[in-house]
């Protein structure tokens, strides 16, 4: 196996992420600061998801009721003279449920993952439940809230009812790829997990541990940034990716983790993956990104780049560089100019040495660091074979089926042209 790195592409999106109001901050603050506290709120929940709550609550200062789908839960929110309450109800337990150990891990959820929200028992209904004085509603407070607990809800949802056979309250309104498209990204679930065992493999036999880690880490990153990959699968790997990145754990034993991982996905036949491949409507975008926020991410590695480079160690720069940017993909509401560059450049890199590779992607490292933003939406341009290239298969069979009438019209028009000059 030659030294390369490996091939990046783009997972298929299907436009239901949502996306952040970043005007709606600032007049939170501003309405927190007269004491428009239901204002604030309103701005607040704009922010968090942009046009999710009716347009005169922004405008006036007064009480109001919410609901908002949530993937696997319903966020319930009242706003009103007794406070800010949020509940969600995500979980019930039925005569099937494992009550006793059911019980048990959400006491560590709550003594271990929860910051301000806490699961309570009421009646047979797991629910997030918090309620906070007007006067402490803090724009910060009530968006760190709202994040907590709609994303520990969905992912609890999914686990425990998985492990501990409990019932969803919320029906999951899913979204499901077309059949072409969900042979696609069975196929990329399958050629990213093919190059990870190929790559383990290869490093395993020259005893490079190091680099045994960022193939794992880079496969998980691209299979969690996969939209139509959710069910238990997208939050099993969202906790191995957790284990990788555990200091408290050995090197060794976190390798052995994923490597483990690994093979028990790509055991998997394909009816396995199916149940866990549809699109879910989220309330909550992924981490919000700017300028200022990439940089702050790419400024906290530029010690260990530099670091790369003093050695000429091209091949550790590469890898770490390439692990840095599949999860600003993973972990990021990015802006359209920053995902597409980095996919791009990640598409660029992919089969080529690291020699070759290192300064393209130390341009866009320098690039990002330096909020270069021309260099960054110059990169971020498609051309016509790269946008034809990211279509699904379906639009592709529909664009190839126009251009092929297009091209008979014009063969006739053509003909009867130079029919009419002979005439």
């Amino acid at each position: 196996m030659e030294n390369i790195l490996p091939k990046y592409k783009r997972p298929i999106r299907n436009g239901t992420e949502p996306t952040y109001c970043l005007d709606s901050w600032d007049e939170a603050l501003d309405a927190f600061d007269d004491k428009k506290y239901y204002k604030s709120i309103a701005h607040v929940i704009n922010y968090t998801h942009d046009n999710s709550i009716d347009k005169a609550l922004l405008k006036e200062n007064k009480e109001f009721k919410s609901e908002y789908i949530n993937g696997y839960v319903r966020i319930l929110i009242d706003v009103s003279k007794d406070g800010f309450k949020i509940k969600v109800p995500f979980l019930k337990i039925t005569e099937n449920t494992n009550k006793v150990a059911l019980l048990r891990k959400v006491s560590e959820i709550n003594f271990r993952d929860l910051d301000i929200a806490q699961i309570h028992l009421v009646g047979d209904e797991l629910v997030f439940e918090q309620n906070i004085p007007l006067i402490l509603c803090e724009p910060y407070k009530i968006f760190y809230l709202i994040s907590e607990m709609a994303n520990i809800s969905i992912k609890n949802s999914v686990l425990l009812a998985h492990d501990y056979d409990a019932m969803y309250i919320e029906s999951p309104q899913k979204i499901y790829p077309t059949p072409d498209q969900e042979n696609q990204v069975i196929s990329d679930i399958r050629d990213i997990l093919k190059v990870a065992g190929e790559y383990i493999a290869f490093f395993q036999e020259k005893q490079l541990d190091d680099f045994q880690w960022d193939i794992i880490v880079i496969s998980l990153f691209k299979l969690g940034s996969m939209p139509y990959l959710n069910g238990a699968m997208k939050y099993e790997i969202a906790d191995i990716i957790d284990a990788m990145y555990n200091g408290d754990e050995s090197f060794n034993v976190r390798i052995k983790k994923g490597k483990k991982f690994i093979n028990t996905l790509t055991d998997k036949n394909d009816d396995e993956f199916k149940k866990n491949i549809f699109a879910l409507n989220f309330f909550i975008p992924k981490i919000r990104s700017s300028e200022d926020i990439m940089k702050e991410r790419i400024e906290k590695a530029r010690e260990r780049v530099d670091g790369f480079i003093a050695k000429n160690d091209a091949m550790s720069l590469c890898y770490y560089l390439e692990d840095i940017f599949v999860s600003l993909v993973y972990d990021y509401s990015l802006d359209i100019n920053y995902r597409n560059a980095i996919e791009k450049t990640l598409e660029e890199i992919g089969g080529l040495s690291p020699n070759d590779a290192m300064p393209k992607l130390l341009a866009l490292h320098n690039a990002i660091y330096a909020k270069d933003l021309a260099y960054i939406k110059e990169m971020g341009k498609e051309s016509s074979q790269q946008l034809f290239e990211n279509l699904t298969i379906s639009t592709k069979k529909v664009f190839r089926f126009l251009s092929s009438r297009f091209a008979s019209l014009v063969a006739i028009l053509f003909v009867l042209f130079n029919i009419g000059k002979t005439i």
